[in-house]
């Protein structure tokens, strides 16, 4: 298909008898950028249709394989010369290309309906989380390294963060600014990654509020029979 629109990651041709009989097909564009795909773009029209350099001459490098005193009494060397590297075929296409030097997975994944995966970070309104804690979990996101039905629940004390009450001001006041600061991100990333993410006040001394955690985290999981539930502290 042809269209002047960026469109690489939505507009992927596979075989049609695949998007026929998978349940669910993922693909991942690893690079998935417009900068990186006009880098992959440039690259092959330069080695595709590039011209051609003129060859020059190099002299010919010999390694001795033996040494031995002719009859004659001349020192005889026995030498042979380097055999020259094959050169790679230039691709035929983009596609040809961006198969070799980059990373493209498609593949079809079982959606998985009897484990629920949280995790549950405690003092996410503070400094060390937002600076360290979030922005490993995005890149981990990024990476597609996280099982896709898990949730990140941001749970804090409200008598020490008293402008964070919901996901919205834990978003904007917290984490946006430091995750953007990340290398290697586009839209899609940013707005998957908030879609994973809840937020909880909690005290400690008040044995009401860590029950709602509880049932906060019962309803994420949806009556999934195997929940797996990490606390970290970012304390």
């Amino acid at each position: 298909t042809e269209t002047s629109k960026f469109e690489v990651r939505t507009r992927l041709c596979v075989n049609l008898r695949v998007i026929r009989e998978a349940a669910n097909i993922f693909v991942t564009l690893q690079e998935g950028s417009e900068e990186a795909w006009t880098r992959v773009k440039r690259s092959f029209d330069e080695e595709r249709f590039g011209e051609k350099r003129l060859s020059v001459k190099r002299a010919k490098v010999v390694e001795p394989t033996g040494v031995f005193l002719s009859t004659d009494g001349f020192l005889m060397v026995q030498a042979k010369g380097r055999k020259p590297k094959p050169q790679p075929k230039p691709p035929e296409s983009p596609l040809h290309y961006v198969l070799r030097y980059s990373t493209i997975s498609a593949m079809q994944l079982a959606v998985d309906k009897e484990n629920h995966y949280a995790f549950v970070v405690l003092g996410a309104a503070g400094d060390l989380a937002k600076k360290k804690t979030f922005p490993s979990l995005f890149q981990l996101h990024m990476g597609r390294l996280l099982p896709g039905n898990m949730h990140i629940i941001g749970v804090d004390n409200p008598q020490f963060h008293q402008d964070v009450k919901d996901v919205s001001d834990f978003w904007e006041k917290r984490l946006r600014g430091y995750l953007e600061k990340q290398k290697g991100w586009v839209a899609e990333d940013l707005e998957s990654f908030k879609s994973r993410l809840h937020y909880i006040q909690m005290q400690l001394d008040q044995p009401d509020t860590v029950v709602a955690l509880d049932r906060h985290l019962q309803a994420l999981a949806e009556e999934r029979p195997k929940q797996h539930r990490v606390f970290y502290l970012a304390l």
